[in-house]
């Protein structure tokens, strides 16, 4: 669940599987990744961007961060996202990812 503040900000909640496991990192008490924030922005078309910082996990001094692009659409009931560069913990070099997501507002 990704929440946009409508300035520019963004906090989400996810759940998310690697190679068919569960993704390390900070989970609240339901087992949800949480305390990723990040920055938004959408274009006068619908396109857009955003970068989502997670929380460092232990024993690092940085989370990894996501850059998406997405498109809206349904007018503003809908985005598709596809991850365009995904930094792992500590800013190490960009890693391949073939990520993409839909949402639906509710």
């Amino acid at each position: 669940m990704t929440q946009f503040d409508g300035q520019g900000n963004l906090t989400q909640v996810d759940w998310v599987m690697s190679n068919g496991q569960p993704m390390g990192g900070h989970t609240n008490q339901y087992g949800f990744h949480d305390l990723e924030t990040g920055t938004y922005t959408v274009n006068p078309d619908c396109t857009g961007s955003a970068e989502i910082k997670f929380p460092p996990p232990q024993g690092h001094k940085t989370g990894a961060i996501i850059d998406l692009m997405f498109v809206v659409g349904d007018q503003g009931a809908v985005i598709h996202t596809v991850v365009a560069k995904l930094t792992p913990p500590d800013g190490n070099q960009p890693v391949p990812a073939d990520i993409r997501s839909d949402a639906h507002r509710f």
